[in-house]
């Protein structure tokens, strides 16, 4: 029986995506493409692979869109928290555990974020710890101070987002988009604000335990069409798995050209290679390669190459 049965996972998935506009005009930014699949059908999955059922979202634009992505997908009992107002990262997550009442123990990720981080793993550390909150960090000596996570030897967080007023013994780190949340902390997240700058200071200053669970494994940021380019490209050609998206699961559903193709599609006297296509794409007199295509594009009579493509705009990387 898995260890996080009695876990409650939530996916941030509020934002604008404005780092990701044009693309992020009409579709929400955890529904992009990634292969054949979306960021939010990652997230979902990871946290079903890790036996956490009881599963939330937090929604604001286009949450119509959300409800049908989950609905055609048949992504039961994944409920949906709509906020009038964007509530920030601590606020949306105060706010789905009050409105659905949870008093367990919770996993939060990021909805542009995805890792490949084994959450058993994650959630051993973090029981065995007897920790009040855990957030997955990696080493980065570069990042800046303003977003930077500094913890000491024990991995004990000391300091976020800010410059520290002495760095012997200090570590920075990155944050990596997952949390890990005791009940016993859920009165001090915010109405409306963020986590990392309003809870976990506040932590930190009443003595909470609060530790880094430190990986050298990679999390892909899909929240820039650049960086939405490299996390599919790297996927499509085995550089990377998660452990929903595994090498065995990419070298099955790859096409003879090494594509991932959606559902609904139509190519006519046209070549496509190394690509990944959407749902409901048509594509006529035209060659694609090493190129990300959203859902509902038409191309035509057109040579697109390294391109983050919908029907309003060509990225070209």
């Amino acid at each position: 029986m898995s260890k996080l049965k009695d876990v409650v996972g939530i996916v941030l998935s509020a934002g604008y995506g404005t780092r990701l506009k044009p693309f992020t005009d009409h579709l929400p930014k955890p529904l992009v493409p990634l292969l054949d699949k979306t960021p939010l059908w990652h997230q979902i999955a990871l946290l079903k692979k890790a036996g956490i059922n009881e599963i939330y979202l937090n929604i604001h634009f286009m949450p119509h869109i959300f409800r049908a992505y989950l609905k055609n997908n048949k992504l039961e009992n994944i409920q949906c928290a709509f906020e009038a107002n964007i509530l920030g990262t601590g606020g949306g997550i105060k706010n789905i555990i009050n409105m659905f009442g949870i008093k367990k123990p919770i996993i939060v990720l990021n909805g542009d974020t995805v890792s490949n981080i084994n959450l058993d793993d994650m959630w051993s550390e973090y029981v065995s710890s007897d920790c009040d909150a855990m957030m997955l960090l990696i080493r980065d000596d570069t990042i800046p101070y303003e977003n930077a996570v500094f913890c000491n030897e024990e991995f004990e967080v000391k300091y976020i987002k800010q410059k520290p007023r002495c760095l012997s013994g200090l570590s920075k780190y990155k944050f990596l988009g997952i949390h890990i949340l005791n009940p016993s902390v859920f009165k001090y997240l915010p109405d409306n604000g963020c986590i990392n700058r309003e809870t976990y200071p506040v932590l930190i200053k009443n003595s909470y335990k609060l530790l880094g669970y430190i990986t050298k494994k990679e999390s892909l940021d899909i929240g820039t069409p650049e960086n939405l380019y490299k996390a599919n490209i790297r996927l499509l050609k085995s550089r990377l798995e998660t452990p929903v998206f595994t090498c065995s699961y990419i070298s099955k559903k790859r096409d003879k050209n090494g594509n991932f193709l959606g559902k609904r599609i139509k190519m006519v006297n046209s070549f496509v290679k190394n690509s990944v296509i959407s749902d409901n794409v048509l594509i006529t007199n035209s060659i694609i390669v090493d190129s990300i295509v959203f859902p509902n594009t038409k191309i035509s009579n057109e040579r697109v190459k390294r391109c983050v493509a919908n029907n309003e705009y060509r990225y070209i990387i």
